[in-house]
């Protein structure tokens, strides 16, 4: 028999995930300034930097510095789009493993959420979205585009949903069927490991629901392929199903809120560093972040490495183009955390589109 999910429960993990961005910048405000450095600060940036000595007793901003050019000078950069290996997925399917509850915030990264961090946030997030999708909606079969490890997709199956994950990095998606194998959810979960711009899934039936989180489609840095996940996606979902995702604004970009680091973290309590710096280009409206971590291997040594991502600011008119044009009825765009109309200084926009 087919099981629906109510609204009170699946719209509810729908934004719940979406939430724990807003920690990213809850952090980048209330994180202290450091004109001094901690006793955390030093040992953490000794696992960065490789010498503890390096960096005693120097500012904060100095550090930055320091840590910037040695991370550029000795670690390889694996670019965001996972072509040349996978060294976070490992990381990530380690952390898993070992049962590591810490919340990183880069999705294409790191989407091991801590579940009960965000179903803390279900009364809340049900009362914003419920608005925009109406009471009577039923999710039964739902779509996740750069799914990344699954935790999200196998939220949606725990609860009854029929799930499918895809996402284009091959380790993430190896460490969401391992997740799904774990917890016996292998029947209601599949994942597949392609480019969401290309989405082809004959053996699939249509979707009610399709989400794309964590401001993933802001890595797309081609309009023309990101057009190309509106058409892709409108053809897997049913008429009268949704597609719900977030995007990153100009604002978010252009202000640096990119620009964060845990080196306060005691290095009892964590098992990774990170340390992330941004430049944005206003003519190309281009974002890079060059992410530097240290990663605590089992021995107790770190294992060091950095990546560099980029994101594109796409303005609310072009996502409407692109949206429309693919067959997309635009229903609402919220600003991100208060639920209410965006702003000039909205820092993440949900958007909520129907097929006809």
């Amino acid at each position: 028999m087919r099981r629906e999910v109510p609204l009170s429960v699946a719209v509810a993990v729908i934004i719940a995930a979406l939430v724990i961005a807003a920690g990213a910048v809850w952090f980048l405000i209330n994180r202290p300034s450091g004109a001094g450095t901690s006793p955390q600060r030093v040992h953490a940036q000794a696992a960065i930097c490789g010498s503890r000595n390096a960096v005693r007793s120097r500012p904060s901003t100095e550090i930055a510095v320091t840590s910037r050019q040695k991370w550029a000078q000795s670690f390889s950069v694996t670019p965001s789009d996972g072509t040349e290996g996978c060294l976070f997925s490992q990381i990530v399917r380690r952390c898993h493993c070992c049962g590591s509850t810490r919340i990183f915030f880069a999705a294409p990264l790191l989407r091991h959420l801590d579940e009960r961090c965000a179903l803390s946030h279900v009364g809340e997030l049900h009362r914003g979205f419920a608005a925009a999708v109406g009471q009577r909606f039923r999710f039964h079969r739902i779509l996740e585009l750069a799914c990344g490890t699954g935790t999200v997709a196998l939220e949606f199956a725990r609860k009854g949903c029929q799930v499918v994950g895809v996402d284009i990095m091959e380790g993430m998606v190896e460490v969401a069927r391992e997740k799904a194998q774990k917890m016996g959810l292998t029947k209601r979960a599949r994942f597949y490991a392609q480019d969401i711009a290309e989405l082809h899934l004959p053996d699939e039936p249509p979707f009610d629901l399709a989400l794309c989180l964590f401001d993933s489609l802001n890595y797309i840095t081609d309009p023309t392929k990101l057009a190309q996940v509106f058409v892709r996606t409108f053809a897997h979902v049913r008429s009268g199903g949704y597609f719900v995702f977030d995007l990153n604004s100009e604002f978010a970009l252009r202000e640096h809120l990119f620009d964060q680091d845990n080196l306060d973290e005691d290095e009892e309590q964590t098992t990774l560093y990170y340390f992330w710096r941004s430049e944005y280009d206003p003519q190309k409206r281009l974002c890079r972040v060059d992410m530097w971590f240290a990663a605590k291997e089992e021995r107790g040594d770190w294992r060091r490495f950095r990546e560099v991502h980029w994101q594109r600011a796409y303005t609310m008119e072009e996502v409407h183009q692109m949206a429309t044009a693919a067959g997309w009825q635009w229903v609402k765009v919220l600003d991100a955390y208060s639920y209410q109309p965006p702003h000039p200084e909205s820092e993440r926009w949900y958007f909520v589109l129907r097929r006809p």
